[in-house]
């Protein structure tokens, strides 16, 4: 979430910004994916098909993102943290959710969730930045499975298009390679150090501090 607006705070071109960022996305998903998976939680066929639903999307998605200019880029990721902020502070938690309807480990609506992810494809090629919660609203709001089957599918099924949308980055304008595995050591450290301090505290101070984060990188991107 916050990674691709560091890359524009050091003046990293919008474009390309957005292409290396999708380093880091592929090295944070990868170990996650792994972890649900050996632990159960994950149902690898449907994983694999809901990545499928992704890809014509975010291969749309990616080569719009290598053509848009810089000003209205930093004004369309200023809008998208703002929404995604104020939905940390406004929405419902998750043990609020699962309280509220049944879930299971199998997709309710299919009908409505596969052309939603099909279209999401497009979002996530794009920009990538909030898709989780996009994800988790189709899953688990719309398709009633579980949070954790549902988070398990979230992590994986990302990262087929993360590496395509990477791949056309690459190809029509360019990447930062040193810069994007430096930022994938620091995500995957700095989720290590959250989830930790998570554990600790419930995210009393954790989710402030992020959304305190979030909101002092909005009012820069808008007067950039």
């Amino acid at each position: 979430m916050l990674s691709l607006p560091t890359l524009l705070f050091l003046e990293v071109p919008s474009s390309i910004a957005n292409g290396t960022n999708r380093i880091a996305i592929i090295a944070q998903a990868l170990p996650a994916a792994m972890v649900y998976f050996r632990k159960g939680f994950g149902d690898l066929a449907q994983s694999v098909f809901l990545s499928m639903l992704l890809l014509p999307g975010s291969i749309l998605g990616a080569y719009l993102g290598t053509q848009i200019d810089g000003k209205t880029f930093d004004k369309i990721v200023a809008t998208i943290l703002t929404i995604t902020a104020l939905s940390m502070f406004f929405g419902k938690t998750d043990k609020e959710s699962d309280s509220e309807k049944e879930t299971s480990n199998s997709i309710k609506r299919p009908h409505l969730v596969y052309p939603l992810v099909l279209l999401l494809g497009f979002y996530g090629g794009f920009i990538h930045i909030g898709i989780g919660f996009l994800i988790i609203y189709i899953l688990h709001r719309i398709g009633g499975l579980s949070l954790i089957v549902t988070n398990a599918h979230k992590i994986l099924i990302v990262v087929p298009y993360s590496v395509v949308s990477l791949l056309i980055f690459w190809g029509e304008v360019s990447v930062l390679w040193y810069a994007g595995l430096s930022l994938a050591i620091g995500t995957m450290f700095g989720s290590w150090v959250g989830a930790h301090i998570t554990i600790k505290d419930g995210g009393k101070y954790i989710t402030p501090l992020y959304q305190a984060t979030i909101m002092m990188m909005v009012a820069v991107l808008m007067i950039r």
